[in-house]
């Protein structure tokens, strides 16, 4: 994974809210949607890979951990 992507991972799993804004990683990263997007594919690749639930993007553009994102470990 890239440096970002788990940046970007490791700030999801450590936030007390379980979520992100995608405003926020946007401007905090300096990328558009469409990269963030591409980004969010390839974490959903390693989290499944190691046989963990994806993360995703709602519809109110926030990035969500999964509550079944620990059932895995």
């Amino acid at each position: 994974m890239r440096k970002r992507s788990t940046e970007i991972l490791e700030k999801l799993i450590l936030s007390n809210s379980k979520s992100m804004e995608v405003k926020k990683l946007i401007t905090t990263y300096r990328i558009s949607l469409k990269t963030l997007r591409t980004d969010v594919n390839e974490i959903n690749d390693f989290l499944l890979e190691a046989k963990m639930s994806p993360t995703k993007l709602n519809e109110k553009e926030k990035m969500i951990i999964s509550k079944r994102f620990f059932e895995g470990r």
